[in-house]
């Protein structure tokens, strides 16, 4: 059968398997933890994080305190609490307890995880050692996870043989059309420093842009009196590039900005590095931030780390911020 001049052949094509690689750390600080361990509880439980493409698979850490068949120890197990993913074949996963500088009771394991599946070792610490692994009363350990999966696709050897991805092509196109101002046509002005940007760009990643750009501005300037400079400075960076590494530093601000410019994914990377660093300290004021950001998921992890945490836990605090936000709400309404 012939083929329509312009029409891709299969003989053309190669067929390539592609692995993709995902890499997820989350990091669990255990404030007074010898005041946790000496109280009635079997087990602690670590707020969710999550991994996977938006973000679909959502892990916790367990630390068993009272375990029956090795009451020496202190078990450390990773749990698979839920995924739209029928399995999910872990290839690395280390523990990790980070004291000063350095990590120490490094352990590995691999293994094929199904939802509510959990996995670890019931050996982990042991009792008569725990103090060596205590950074100021406080135990801190990183989870790194690397997950990958394959799939099969027919490429030509063009794209076979490319070094880097299309979306690495476009992510330093577009910083190069941020950091040089090329065809800008929108001036960002924030407390008197101005920012250069892209009407079209802006509207395909914000929901607030997008409205904006719908009516007439004047003279092509939008005044953001919200956020200091260098937030505002994040928040261009993530819509243009992606790039989460500019989320670790201001999270809490970036979330604010997120949710007033309507930008679901960098309010999703906010949302992962706030539940990272959630201890019992912070819980409360978490609590807050979630409310105000209209932050579904960060407010529903929080709360279970607050019920799991009772004794610990500040209430006549958390009625006083809950009131608080009411009361602004009202004030807005």
């Amino acid at each position: 059968m012939a083929h329509e001049p312009g029409a891709s052949s299969s003989a053309n094509k190669l067929e390539c398997t592609r692995i993709h690689i995902e890499k997820c750390y989350y990091t669990w600080t255990i404030k007074n933890f010898n005041l946790q361990i000496n109280k009635d509880s079997r087990e602690l439980i670590s707020p969710a994080f999550y991994s996977g493409k938006n973000n679909e698979d959502k892990w916790r850490l367990e630390l068993g305190l009272r375990n029956k068949d090795n009451e020496d120890h202190i078990g450390l197990y990773l749990t698979l609490v839920s995924s739209r993913r029928k399995t999910i074949d872990v290839d690395f996963c280390e523990f990790a307890i980070l004291k000063s500088t350095s990590k120490m009771c490094k352990r590995k394991f691999q293994c094929e995880y199904n939802e509510e599946d959990s996995r670890g070792f019931k050996d982990y610490i042991n009792m008569k050692k725990v103090d060596e692994v205590l950074d100021d009363n406080c135990l801190k350990i990183l989870c790194k996870i690397i997950i990958s999966s394959c799939y099969e696709e027919k490429l030509n050897e063009k794209e076979v043989n490319s070094q880097i991805t299309t979306q690495q092509y476009l992510a330093n196109d577009l910083r190069n059309f941020l950091v040089n101002s090329i065809l800008a046509d929108v001036t960002l002005l924030v407390r008197g420093t101005e920012f250069q940007a892209h009407k079209q760009i802006l509207a395909a990643r914000s929901r607030f842009f997008a409205d904006k750009f719908s009516e007439e501005l004047n003279d092509g300037i939008v005044e953001i009196g919200d956020f200091e400079p260098k937030v505002v400075e994040a928040m261009l960076h993530f819509i243009y590039t992606g790039d989460k590494s500019v989320v670790e530093e201001n999270a809490q601000d970036l979330l604010s900005a997120a949710d007033k410019f309507g930008i679901e994914a960098l309010k999703a990377e906010c949302e992962n590095i706030l539940l990272a660093n959630l201890t019992e300290d912070n819980a409360v004021q978490m609590v807050f931030i979630s409310l105000i950001n209209h932050a579904e998921r960060l407010h529903n992890s929080v709360m279970d780390f607050i019920n799991s945490h009772q004794s610990n836990v500040d209430f006549k605090l958390l009625d006083e911020l809950v009131g608080k936000f009411q009361k602004i709400k009202i004030d807005n309404s």
